[in-house]
């Protein structure tokens, strides 16, 4: 009971099943007597065997070298092994609490996250952009929200994402081109405020970065470190291949560094491009709201307002969401 209520909330449904079975107990007990006659035959076998000559002379009762020997190897293996498996949970330990206690790059507190796939129902192109935007004013609107921002991907879930080979002209990689590998995220307008991620240079999107109007992407500092070195990023250009199709991606903005596949990922290039441009069909809606007024037991209900025959896959906080990560 106390290993599950110490889970977290998942977005799937996880079976663990912690009851104790009779054939467990039975295969543990058969290993416990297994275990118990293997390792007490030899001490048994010196004992029913001793070497009474000397006793009967009045001389003390030593081991033999052997005897002493293995008895020296057993202690050695068994400190041995227990200062291993010490080691090694200290140091498990003290890198859980540094991950959990690390700051991440954006703020996970007083948002809750709601997860719909509306591919599945038919929408694509400009009219899953419109049906994002209709369930952005829906959420907006529920009492305690400060802001609703739209994202392909959520953080520190272990996954990754990307929408083709990116390009960057005068830049050399290790394989002596211009390519450089860096993971995606499509995302709406508000996404940079809604998980509180800092801009260093450059603006976020507007509701301006729409399809016919130029492509633009930010970028984080470790793609613009990468990519030009010692030299603005705002006003650079990406070559993405998209499907054979060369598109142009102006830099409008670079964010600050984060945390986004795992706790443990050290700086990596990352590129953010707007979900007008780049239309996707699995969304996840995140909700930040007023301390202590979480509109989560709403959501299903706001977002079958806005479309019934798209189901709301998962409905939780942002911080549970990062704790399945950890």
């Amino acid at each position: 009971s106390l290993l599950r209520r110490s889970l977290p909330a998942l977005p799937i449904v996880l079976n663990l099943p912690l009851d104790v079975h009779g054939r467990v107990v039975l295969f543990a007990a058969a290993a416990a007597l297994v275990t118990a006659v293997a390792f007490g035959l030899a001490p048994a076998r010196h004992a029913l065997r001793p070497d009474v000559a000397p006793l009967l002379h009045g001389a003390a009762a030593t081991p033999d070298r052997r005897r002493v020997r293995l008895r020296h190897a057993l202690v050695v293996a068994q400190v041995a092994l227990s200062l291993m498996l010490v080691v090694t949970a200290g140091t498990f330990t003290r890198s859980l609490r540094e991950a959990a206690i690390a700051d991440p790059g954006f703020r996970t507190s007083d948002v809750v996250l709601a997860n719909v796939d509306i591919g599945v129902a038919g929408y694509r192109g400009a009219s899953a952009v419109d049906l994002a935007q209709r369930y952005e004013a829906r959420l907006s609107a529920l009492p305690g929200v400060t802001v609703v921002a739209t994202s392909r991907m959520v953080p520190l879930q272990g996954s990754r994402f990307g929408l083709g080979a990116l390009h960057v002209p005068g830049y050399r990689g290790p394989d002596g081109d211009d390519r450089l590998d860096a993971d995606w995220n499509v995302v709406t307008p508000t996404y940079f405020a809604a998980v509180d991620m800092p801009l260093v240079a450059g603006r976020a999107f507007t509701s301006g970065d729409r399809e016919g109007a130029p492509h633009v992407a930010v970028v984080n500092a470790a793609f613009a470190r990468a990519a030009w070195p010692g030299r603005p990023a705002v006003g650079q250009t990406i070559r993405h291949d998209d499907d054979g199709r060369d598109v142009a991606l102006t830099v409008v903005g670079v964010v600050a560094d984060a945390k986004y596949r795992y706790f443990t990922d050290a700086p990596a290039p990352f590129i953010f491009v707007p979900l007008a441009q780049h239309p996707q069909g699995d969304l996840t809606f995140f909700v930040r709201h007023a301390p202590g007024r979480s509109p989560a037991g709403s959501l299903r209900a706001a977002m079958a307002q806005v479309e019934p025959t798209v189901p709301t896959m998962f409905v939780q906080s942002f911080e549970e969401a990062v704790a399945i990560g950890l």
